[in-house]
């Protein structure tokens, strides 16, 4: 029994992967919860900041703060963190993580381009940063 060929490549549509349609940045935007140059850094609460850096480490994805809530990824504007993916990049995690590999095979980002410089050295430095 042969499977019927895709000609497509879809990006399923859930929270886990949602369907990121834009480039993304090379630089972290204002305001960005993993910009550690940021005038409010830190400002997560502790819990949530351990949260969202324990779900970075299993594979999960984190939108951009500037396109999440008023129909951001329901409109098809939802981008991956660039903040998140330099942070991953420093700790040296950002291979593992699923919905970021799948953004660099289509093209979306390069991670040779992230300007990692003012992001935490670690998730686990991120988070811990959000406890002080």
């Amino acid at each position: 029994m042969s499977l019927p060929c895709r000609r497509s490549l879809s990006f399923p549509s859930s929270s886990r992967f949602p369907a990121v349609k834009k480039r993304i940045s090379n630089r972290t935007c204002p305001g960005c919860p993993f910009d550690c140059n940021g005038p409010t850094y830190p400002y997560l609460d502790p819990a949530r900041a351990r949260e969202i850096a324990d779900g970075l480490r299993a594979g999960e994805w984190f939108q951009c703060h500037k396109t999440t809530g008023a129909g951001g990824a329901e409109n098809g504007s939802a981008v991956y963190c660039t903040g998140a993916l330099a942070t991953m990049e420093n700790d040296g995690v950002l291979g593992s993580n699923q919905p970021a590999r799948i953004a660099m095979r289509l093209g979306l980002f390069d991670p040779d381009q992230l300007h990692t410089d003012n992001c935490p050295a670690s998730l686990d430095d991120w988070a811990a940063d959000h406890e002080n």
